[in-house]
């Protein structure tokens, strides 16, 4: 101390050297960037979406896009190489010089050298929506992209966990949904990815995120040691790209980047300027008038920095608000502290409106202790939050809204708040709905169509029974008249069975001259059952009308739908009454074309279906031919935007009018058609059983035991020789070994062990003269549709009687 008495000039000096030297020092080990080499320095790629992506013009992707500006201002030239490889490996076999994004670890620093790292990268696990978050000691199946740094995180944190590596991250995802493994690791934004692709394998399944904060580590530029000066220029340029909002324009074209992305960026890069700060300091803290210099540089350049962060943040907003989403974010006190323009559009409201918790002001009563209650769940999980709820528009009307958020987390870890990409979901969630219902009516037509097959065949056993038991009796036996009442209900079940396949679409669907009358008539007895016994059904139908064109099978759907409509609207706990009429109208051009509708003026054919029901107020009137409109539960009937649809597929209109209180009256207008309807046709005269003249022997092949016995047993009361068969194979067998005894085979459509069409095909080919006939309860257009490619030589549709049996017989060509 001494030597420094009386002697403030030398002072000052040695203070001013020794902070020159120790400025010029660390300048020289820890500021000054080694050269760039003089040559076209090689750049490894690999697909990592968003990160880097291979498309139709090159490569791109965020780290592509960015590197690639940074080195083009640097001065820097690069050639972009697939080495089909991971980093780390490419760097071993010395195929690359630099690698525009790598993890930056203390055991990768003694081969790689790492820039200052300019954008953190989280590590999720994307679960099925309703499994348990995986414990370390998790034994079970988790799927990941092949990536050893992956493989190396993952088995460090599940060390008990197998781990089934695929060469796509979407691969991985879709294993969870197929139910393969119990949750696949990706990066964030690849699950943001994946989340917003929504592959067709996962559309049944709800997927999950769970976050992973000790899992989030800092990308930087990577290179070799020799090209070393190349990477660190590259960041530098990348930070000056941020500052001057160049970064922020490249992120805003991928949209797995958001707000948070920019935070956490900017979080990191001011991280990494107080290191360098901090490390001047350190380097300077023995010079007071050097550390108060720098003092007022690092001063000065954090205020440009909180310039430019705030010239950021407003440009984000900007991108934000220009989102085809509703975006909010909020602190970390649950408090919302941002909403863009689409959510305040929806609303109708202003920030200040709906800053803190007072969104909740426009969540449906119903659902706002539940979306609450969930907000609040994830904040303390610090898990990812999905709350669908319904949210009142700016005209009133509340939607459907389903609000997915995520937390956000700074560079050390610390929760930051959530942002959350909501969305009104109320058409999706129609679509889905109507979707079901169409799938159910799919579903209940298969069923009833196989339960139609088989009633046939117990009504054809109970027809053919009843018969022989006829025969069997004596003449003016008392017991003949039951016996054909037995077979008369057993007729009139029969022609139910056939209404209810044709319902169920089983029937050709081709437009032909029909009878409306006619047609509503042959469907009574179906609607009758579809009603509720306390509710009457008045039929009025025309006689002698003209015909329409159309497809018999989408009108019977067009009445029947109507008629559920109004029994609906009557209710199950009051008597009413259903009118159905069939007349003849006039229409003309002006009303014709009332709802969009292309009915053409001239005579048409009218059916009304009115009830007696609580009517429709006129706000429902007009959306009741809405798409996915409905004011009853889903899975019954079309739905009358499907009924609209088939009517203008007709040419026709249809109207409503009602009034609460006065019930409603559907009126459907078809223009008639240019021909006759075909007429019912006089009943084809009984056969004479002793019409066949030469009784032979037949095969009969029908798997309903009990019909086929009594078939055979009536069949050799006429004088047959009969074989019996109850599966293709047995008939196959059969014939092969008696082919020249048994010129007609009696043939079910429908049979366990081989196809009844292969049995016929067979059978021809052992004999080509062998007569076939067909028995099914479907009709004969869907049989000849089924045996295209196969001669049949007579038909009987199910239940039949012994006459047109007999008479079928006689009317094949002798044999």
């Amino acid at each position: 101390m001494q030597f420094f008495r009386g002697k403030p000039g030398r002072v000052v000096g040695i203070f001013v050297a020794a902070g020159i030297s120790a400025g010029a020092a660390y300048w020289y080990f820890a500021v000054r960037l080694p050269p760039v080499p003089n040559r076209v320095l090689r750049i490894g790629f690999e697909q990592v979406p968003p990160w880097q992506v291979r498309t139709e013009g090159g490569f791109a992707g965020l780290a592509v896009d960015a590197v690639r500006e940074a080195a083009r201002r640097a001065g820097i030239r690069l050639q972009w190489v697939e080495t089909s490889s991971s980093s780390d490996e490419a760097f071993q076999k010395g195929l690359v010089d630099l690698w525009p994004l790598m993890v930056d670890l203390p055991s990768r620093r003694r081969h790689v050298h790492f820039s200052r790292p300019w954008m953190p990268v989280s590590h999720v696990l994307l679960l099925p929506a309703r499994s348990q978050d995986p414990a370390p000691t998790f034994a079970g199946t988790i799927a990941l992209h092949r990536m050893p740094l992956h493989v190396r995180l993952l088995s460090e944190r599940y060390p008990q966990a197998r781990l089934i590596q695929l060469p796509d991250f979407r691969d991985a995802v879709r294993q969870v949904c197929n139910g393969t493994a119990g949750a696949a690791f990706l990066e964030g934004r690849m699950a943001v990815t994946v989340l917003r692709e929504s592959l067709p394998e996962c559309a049944a399944t709800r997927l999950r995120v769970q976050a992973l904060p000790e899992m989030t580590f800092n990308f930087a530029v990577a290179s070799t040691f020799d090209a070393a000066g190349a990477a660190d220029r590259i960041r530098r340029e990348i930070g000056a790209m941020f500052t001057d909002g160049t970064l922020a324009v490249i992120m805003a074209r991928y949209s797995q980047f958001d707000l948070e992305d920019s935070w956490a960026t900017y979080d990191l890069m001011q991280t990494a300027e107080r290191a360098r700060w901090a490390a001047w300091g350190a380097g300077l803290g023995s010079v007071a008038l050097f550390v108060s210099l720098c003092l007022a540089v690092s001063l000065r350049q954090r205020r440009r920095i909180e310039a430019a962060l705030r010239e950021s943040e407003e440009r984000f907003r900007t991108i934000a608000d220009a989102a085809p989403v509703m975006i909010c974010s909020s602190g970390p006190d649950k408090l919302a502290t941002f909403f863009n323009d689409g959510w305040l559009s929806f609303t109708g409201r202003t920030m200040e409106q709906e800053l803190g918790s007072a969104w909740l002001d426009g969540v449906h009563p119903e659902d706002r202790d539940r979306a609450w209650a969930a907000y609040s769940s994830s904040f303390d999980s610090r898990g990812p939050c999905n709350i669908e709820f319904r949210l009142r528009r700016a005209d009133g009307q509340y939607r459907s809204v389903l609000c997915q958020g995520v937390p956000r987390f700074g560079p050390n870890g610390v929760f930051a708040g959530y942002i959350g990409c909501g969305t009104d979901i109320t058409d999706l969630r129609r679509a889905q709905e109507e979707l079901l219902a169409t799938q159910k009516l799919e579903s209940l037509g298969v069923l009833a169509a196989g339960i139609a097959h088989d009633f046939n065949n117990l009504l054809g056993s109970i027809t053919a029974n009843a018969e022989l038991a006829v025969s069997e009796l004596p003449a003016g036996s008392p017991a003949g008249d039951g016996i054909e009442s037995i077979k008369a209900v057993a007729e009139r079940a029969a022609g139910i069975v056939r209404r209810l396949m044709d319902y169920a679409g089983q029937e050709p669907v081709a437009a032909e001259a029909v009878d409306l009358s006619r047609l509503v008539g042959d469907l009574l007895d179906l609607l009758r059952v579809s009603i509720p016994k306390h509710v009457s059904l008045d039929v009025d139908l025309g006689e002698n009308l003209p015909a329409v064109h159309a497809n018999a099978a989408q009108i019977r759907q067009v009445i029947l739908n109507l008629v559920t409509n109004a029994a609906e609207a009557i209710g199950s706990n009051q008597a009413g009454s259903i009118r159905v009429g069939v007349s003849q109208a006039r229409s003309n051009a002006a009303a014709g074309t009332e709802g969009g509708s292309s009915l053409r003026s001239g005579d048409c054919i009218r059916l009304v279906v009115a009830d007696t029901g609580g009517g429709m107020t006129q706000e429902v009137q007009s959306r009741i031919f809405d798409p996915f409109f409905t004011t009853k539960f889903t899975g019954r009937g079309l739905g009358l935007s499907a009924v609209q649809g088939i009517v203008r597929a007709h040419g026709g209109a249809i109207h409503v009018a009602s009034a609460p209180g006065h019930g409603t009256r559907f009126e459907v207008l078809l223009p008639c058609a240019a021909g006759p309807a075909p007429g019912a046709g006089a009943a084809e005269p009984a056969a004479a059983r002793e019409s066949v003249s030469v009784p032979g022997t037949i095969l009969v092949l029908e798997d309903e035991e009990v019909l086929r016995t009594a078939v055979c047993r009536m069949l050799r009361r006429i004088g047959f020789q009969v074989l019996e068969a109850g599966d293709g194979c047995s008939a196959i067998a059969l014939f092969r070994e008696r082919s020249q005894d048994i010129p007609v085979i009696l043939l079910d459509m429908t049979i366990p062990g081989s196809p009844s069409h292969e049995v016929a095909a067979e059978a021809r080919r052992i004999r080509p003269d062998v007569r076939v006939i067909l028995t099914t309860a479907y009709s004969r257009e869907v049989a000849a549709a089924a045996f295209a490619d196969v001669r049949i030589d007579g038909y009987l549709r199910k239940p039949y009687r012994i006459e047109d049996l007999v008479r079928t017989l006689s009317e094949l060509p002798a044999y």
